[in-house]
């Protein structure tokens, strides 16, 4: 198995990618796996995936996809995004695995899964504990060498995405604060009069339907 045996081999134009950060006076060691850290957005997939084949295929590198998962409703979709990402990466000479790390925090996931010889993988707009780049921290915390890639994903994508999964997550919460408001001004106002039981009943049933709703369309959106 060939290996990354200088900065000149990693700096090849043609991969497209802006630059090695490595550990202060450490030599560069031999590379035989990628560990690329997977943002969970899926906009990207393709363009990330040439990447990554350019990288290792030449040097014929293993490549182990990882993933990110805070939330356990997202396992699921999370998983299937690597497995996806994985299937348009690999080809007959590179072999791609795919792990998910349960958390919020990459430096775990690196922690357990790195090993000698890995070259960590990331994204210039990826950040970690504290808004340190992740790159960075890797490098800082982990003492690992770490090649980042520039322009995949646009800077402002994590934060619109972190805010649309808020967003999403307080859905229901606003359906029930919405419809709670509005019973009591039925139950306070309308209590005497004959449609109380009536309006009762219906904003109960549209409560409980569009919070139905919005499970469908969230389990919808991950598969």
């Amino acid at each position: 198995m060939s290996t990354l045996q200088s900065r000149s081999e990693l700096t090849d134009p043609s991969v497209r990618v802006s630059g090695l950060l490595m550990p202060a006076d450490r030599p560069l060691p031999p590379a035989r796996r990628l560990v690329a850290l997977v943002p969970a957005v899926e906009e990207a997939d393709g363009e990330l995936a040439k990447q990554l084949w350019s990288l290792a295929s030449p040097r014929a590198l293993d490549v182990l996809l990882v993933g990110l998962c805070s939330q356990p409703d997202d396992e699921m979709r999370v998983r299937r995004h690597l497995a996806t990402l994985a299937a348009l990466t690999r080809d007959e000479r590179l072999h791609v695995d795919t792990c998910l790390g349960l958390g919020r925090d990459w430096l775990d996931v690196v922690r357990a899964v790195g090993r000698p010889g890995d070259l960590v993988v990331c994204h210039a707009e990826q950040r970690a504990r504290h808004g340190l780049a992740l790159g960075q921290a890797v490098v800082r915390e982990l003492g690992m060498p770490v090649y980042i890639f520039v322009g995949v994903y646009p800077k402002s994508l994590p934060a619109r995405s972190r805010a649309q999964a808020w967003l999403m997550q307080s859905i229901p919460a606003l359906i029930v604060a919405v419809f709670t408001a509005a019973q009591i001004v039925i139950q306070r106002f309308l209590a005497t009069a004959r449609p109380y039981t009536l309006l009762m009943t219906l904003s109960v049933v549209a409560e409980y339907g569009l919070i139905a709703l919005w499970f469908h369309l969230s389990n919808s959106q991950a598969k």
